[in-house]
């Protein structure tokens, strides 16, 4: 398990005495303050001794970036770009990073983002992002709300395929629920799903659970 506190402690003590392995280990890091912190510190020693190399750098800054609040103005200004194109939306990422590691800085500009129904690509983003958010405090009545918002958008026929196919990415990288396999089951019905058309390439939501599901969870079902 390379969460575990034994293996991320170990790891630590091999970045510790081989900085330039650090790019190896960020992806198995457990999101946790101890974690940015450490990864920091060595960002930090490095910026002093311009021991490592400018690619480097970039990536652990990234991580940083993605992972942490110590970089989260720069987050917040990609993030603030974020806005409906023809048929999706720019700065996905930006903006739900934000709202996991500074959601003081990221309420606001989501709220921005609801209340502009200019933007209903945007809008939809915004909802995911409070759904996380709702599940990561444990707000039973805002995970219901937007969880219910979600659904519907997944299932309204008339919302552009880009919107229908964020809302069920929301709703299944988000994590198992209480009847939603219930509710996917019914989706099965709507042939408008069967092909989700974005930029040029055919999305199906109806896969995107079935991707990430344990293995044969929907064979005897299907």
């Amino acid at each position: 398990d390379w969460s575990s506190d034994v293996c991320s402690s170990d790891l630590m003590a091999e970045a510790e005495k081989k900085p330039e392995m650090l790019t190896e280990m960020l992806n198995v890091f457990p999101e946790s303050k101890e974690s940015a912190d450490f990864v920091k510190r060595l960002y930090d020693d490095d910026a002093s001794k311009r021991t490592q190399e400018a690619a480097w750098r970039g990536e652990v800054k990234r991580w940083l970036t993605y992972h942490s609040n110590y970089f989260s103005d720069e987050l917040y200004s990609a993030a603030s770009q974020a806005a409906d194109t023809k048929e999706y939306l720019t700065n996905q990422d930006e903006v739900l990073a934000l709202a996991r590691v500074d959601w003081e800085k990221a309420k606001p500009l989501l709220d921005k983002m609801l209340g502009d129904s200019t933007q209903p690509i945007t809008q939809t983003l915004a909802r995911w992002a409070y759904y996380k958010h709702a599940l990561m405090v444990n707000d039973s009545l805002d995970t219901d709300t937007y969880r219910k918002q979600l659904q519907e958008t997944v299932e309204n026929k008339s919302l552009p395929p880009g919107n229908r196919d964020l809302a069920m990415d929301a709703l299944v990288e988000s994590g198992d629920y209480p009847g939603r396999d219930d509710w996917y089951y019914t989706l099965l019905d709507d042939e408008t799903l069967y092909e989700l058309r974005v930029n040029g390439t055919v999305y199906t939501g109806l896969t995107t659970i079935l991707n990430l599901s344990p293995d044969e969870k929907f064979v005897e079902k299907m």
